[in-house]
């Protein structure tokens, strides 16, 4: 999750899930680590201040954010064909774009907006 970054492949629930990590990146929180153990995604993070701490499971149609050891919050998407890339830019802003099947639309956090020159 570092500046310059770019993640493809990723299903919708997968970017809702990064999108909420940078959310927490820019409020404050530093990662502590982050790895992938089959198909699952573990981001740790602890806030610079106030030394709460959060464990984001993702996996490709759930995640589950907990802080300080009690569940946040729990998402479960249906399982869609569509894939999506993230990246990451110099100013730790974030942009996302559908990939396939018919990747018509460009995401921006925030705002909907049809490119098709996204492709």
């Amino acid at each position: 999750m570092e500046r310059g970054s770019e993640f493809t492949g990723l299903t919708r629930c997968q970017v809702e899930a990064l999108l909420e990590c940078f959310d927490f990146l820019r409020n404050g929180y530093v990662q502590i680590i982050d790895f992938c153990v089959e198909n699952q995604w573990i981001i740790k993070m602890r806030h610079a201040k106030n030394g709460n701490w959060m464990v984001i499971n993702i996996k490709p149609n759930e995640y589950r954010i907990n802080k300080n050891g009690k569940c946040q919050k729990s998402v479960m998407l249906r399982e869609s064909p569509e894939r999506y890339s993230l990246f990451v830019n110099s100013d730790m802003s974030v942009g996302v774009v559908k990939t396939k099947p018919g990747a018509a639309f460009k995401f921006i956090p925030g705002s909907l907006s049809t490119n098709k020159d996204a492709r």
